[in-house]
C-alpha cells in the first residue's frame, strides 16, 4: 500500500482582544510617559483585566499586583495586531510597544491547570517589602530582544563576533490626515465613491478625518513573534522627549490614545485594541 501525503494547514485561534484596564488614566495622568500602560485581555468591557487571575483571587504564594498576562502555547505563531494610534497634534511621534514573555510553574497548574514550563511548585524568594513578608512562588520574566551586530568584521581568522543582544519594542502609529495615502489610503469602487477596506471599527462619521476615511482604511498594523513563554504581556509607552509633554496627559498629547483604547469619548469602540492570535503554520 502506498503512502499518503498528509498535507498540514493552517490553525489559528481566535483574537484577543487587549486593552488598558477601565479608567487608567486617572491611574496614569502626570506619571512619566515611559511607565508603561500594559493592555490585557477583555473579559468585562470597557477594559481589560488588570490583575493575574491568581492574584486577584487573593492566592498564597502570588503577588497580589501581579498583572494578567494573555496565555499562549509556548512555541506557537503569535500574530499581533497594533493599533496605528498616533500622539495628538504630533504626527511624527509614534508609540512604543513592549513585547514581554513569563513562565508559570507548577503551582499554577495545580490551581488553574494552565500550562506551564517552570518545574517547581515551591517557594522562592520571599518579598520583605510587605508586612508581613510575602511568600512567593517562582514566575520568571523576560523581555522581546533581538540581536544587533554594529561592529565591523573582526580581521584576524580566529577573532570572534560579539552581538549585543537588545531588547526590542515595536513602534506604530500613522493613521491621520494627509498620511492615509498609498498603502494607507482608500481605493475608488466604480461609481467614483471611496471603497472601504475595514468597517463596523470606528464611525466614519465620528473619526473621519475629511476624504481621508480613517475609519475605513487599516487601523492596524501586523507584528508577528514565535511565543516563547506560557504568557505574552503587551505594554505602550511613549519617550518623554519627543514631545513637549514628558507625562502621561490624556487631555492633550495623548488624547488619541485615551478616545480608542480608553472611555471611547468620539463614540463607543469596543472591538478597538491590540488584537492577538495564536496558532501554527506549515
Amino acid at each position: 500500500m502506498g503512502g499518503k501525503t498528509v498535507m498540514a494547514d493552517a490553525q489559528f485561534g481566535i483574537a484577543h482582544i487587549l486593552r488598558p484596564f477601565a479608567n487608567f488614566n486617572a491611574v496614569y495622568a502626570g506619571i512619566p510617559s515611559y511607565r508603561q500602560i500594559m493592555v490585557s485581555e477583555v473579559v468585562n468591557p470597557p477594559g481589560g483585566e488588570a490583575l493575574d487571575p491568581l492574584a486577584a483571587a487573593g492566592t498564597s504564594g502570588i503577588d497580589p499586583n501581579l498583572v494578567r498576562g494573555l496565555p499562549v502555547p509556548f512555541g506557537s505563531r503569535v500574530v499581533i495586531w497594533i493599533p496605528k494610534i498616533m500622539p495628538n497634534i504630533f504626527p511624527e511621534i509614534r508609540y512604543n510597544w513592549s513585547i514581554s514573555w513569563r513562565l508559570r510553574n507548577v503551582f499554577d497548574y495545580r490551581q488553574t491547570r494552565a500550562p506551564y514550563h517552570y518545574p517547581k511548585q515551591g517557594l522562592g524568594v520571599t518579598d520583605t517589602s510587605t508586612v508581613p513578608p510575602g511568600l512567593r512562588t517562582v514566575i520568571p520574566a523576560a523581555n522581546q530582544t533581538i540581536v544587533y551586530t554594529q561592529e565591523p568584521q573582526p580581521a584576524g581568522v580566529t577573532a570572534t563576533v560579539v552581538s549585543s543582544m537588545r531588547i526590542e519594542d515595536i513602534s506604530a502609529g500613522g493613521t491621520y490626515g494627509p498620511a492615509l495615502v498609498g498603502s494607507n489610503g482608500l481605493p475608488l469602487t466604480p461609481t467614483g465613491a471611496l471603497g472601504a477596506i475595514q468597517q463596523g471599527l470606528l464611525d466614519p462619521a465620528v473619526v473621519g478625518f475629511g476624504d481621508d476615511g480613517l475609519a475605513q482604511a487599516p487601523f492596524y498594523e501586523m507584528h508577528e513573534v514565535q511565543a516563547v513563554g506560557d504568557e505574552l504581556l503587551i505594554g505602550v509607552w511613549r519617550e518623554p522627549a519627543e514631545a513637549p509633554n514628558d507625562v502621561w496627559d490624556f487631555d492633550s498629547v495623548d488624547s488619541s490614545l485615551f478616545t480608542f483604547l480608553g472611555d471611547g469619548r468620539r463614540g463607543p469602540m469596543p472591538d478597538v485594541g491590540v488584537l492577538v492570535m495564536c496558532g501554527s503554520s506549515p
